[in-house]
């Protein structure tokens, strides 16, 4: 999955302001997925930030949430220091479009504290905080391929850290039993970055064979940033790999269809060998046969392999039907139909039908209440299975 990174300035004094240089462009409604890097902050940062921030909203309201979705009307100079620069980041390096952000904003003292950024429906800002210090989820990173079935972990060049299989484990614990189907044997592997550096994960198919490459910058990417509720949050890095299971499972069909391929062609390749094999045979052997017999075998043969080459036209055919499918198919176009004339839930999703998939898939099992916030109808699509279905 594509990431940009983000190099944020610094605050370095109170002074008004007005929309903090602010971007524009795109036509959609964003899960913002962008990666923020935060600069080293002083406590002066915090303390500047409180007097700018309310000439950075210019009037803008700010709705203040609770875990249970209670909100409350807050001045900008009343909200915490987190949400302050929670708003402050969303405000210079964010866009109109881009409706959600999840953060984990670092304090003077290095804590960090979890916070989401929506836009309100109707204007303004809501803002959701957890508690300082508020550790990501863990995972047991043990027996991964005992409990859920999939290969060997291997290493390229980078470890299977504890903390990398905690990942794993999480990002496999959200799957439903016919999403960890898809992933029966299929190894995972780490390296440290991919052809594209932009890449946080990969899945790679090659016919039949498949695989899932997990690289240091999905992990990285976690330090400021984090996907579901700042009550409870859960490593971006999940939703990274996530991302890549959304792959797996659009060009399932594909690649059970080369699968099938695969094990049609050594029938074909073993049925020629023996066809040959008794060719051999009845021209080493056809002067000790009868007129009948040797007549009798000759059609025999030249009706086998008339039949061969009915099957080889038809294995090609199949072939290409195989290549369709892993290109799009069925899975794809279901979500097509359903997602309709919406953009993609992030702006990643918008460079193809398939990233946009990925790209809602990953979020419906890492922040579900996102997904039915931007796409209420593309949720309701995989809480129906249809992801599961269309095949």
């Amino acid at each position: 999955m594509r990431k940009t990174w983000v190099l944020l300035g610094l605050l370095v004094a109170a002074c008004g302001g007005g929309g903090g240089g602010r971007r524009s462009g795109g036509h959609g409604k964003y899960y913002e997925a962008t990666v923020v890097r935060q600069g080293d902050l002083k406590a002066e940062h915090f303390k500047a930030l409180g007097q700018q921030l309310p000439g950075m909203l210019d009037d803008t309201p700010v709705l203040t949430e609770d875990a249970q979705g209670r909100q409350t009307l807050t001045p900008a100079a009343k909200l915490r220091p987190a949400a302050q620069q929670a708003l402050y980041i969303v405000l210079t390096s964010g866009d109109d479009n881009a409706q959600e952000f999840d953060l984990r904003v670092r304090m003077a003292d290095d804590r960090r504290v979890p916070v989401t950024v929506r836009r309100a429906p109707g204007g303004g800002f809501i803002v959701r905080e957890g508690a300082i210090g508020e550790r990501l989820a863990r995972g047991k990173g043990e027996g991964l391929q005992e409990r859920y079935g999939i290969g060997p972990l291997t290493e390229q060049g980078a470890e299977w850290t504890p903390r990398a299989r905690e990942v794993l484990d999480l990002t496999l614990d959200a799957l439903d039993p016919p999403e960890r189907k898809v992933l029966e044997g299929m190894p995972f592997i780490r390296r440290v970055r991919g052809d594209d550096p932009s890449h946080g994960a990969l899945y790679h198919q090659m016919n039949c064979q498949a695989e899932i490459f997990l690289y240091d910058s999905a992990l990285k990417s976690d330090t400021d940033q984090f996907v579901g509720e700042p009550e409870s949050p859960l490593p971006t890095s999940t939703r990274t790999l996530l991302h890549e299971v959304g792959h797996a499972l659009h060009q399932r069909p594909g690649r059970v269809a080369w699968c099938n391929l695969e094990r049609r062609l050594k029938s074909i390749n073993d049925r020629v060998a023996a066809s040959n094999a008794r060719g051999e045979r009845f021209n080493r052997d056809q002067e000790s046969l009868s007129g009948l017999d040797r007549k009798r075998e000759l059609a025999a043969i030249e009706a086998e392999q008339k039949d061969i080459a009915a099957d080889r036209k038809a294995f090609e055919r199949e072939t290409e039907e195989a290549r369709d499918l892993v290109q799009g198919g069925p899975l794809l176009e279901s979500y097509r139909k359903v997602l309709g004339k919406h953009s993609a839930v992030t702006r990643y999703g918008e460079t193809s039908l398939k990233e946009s998939f990925a790209e809602s898939y990953s979020l419906y099992r890492a922040d579900p209440a996102a997904l039915k916030r931007l796409l209420p109808d593309v949720f309701a699509y995989f809480e129906r299975g249809e992801h599961l279905s269309a095949r």
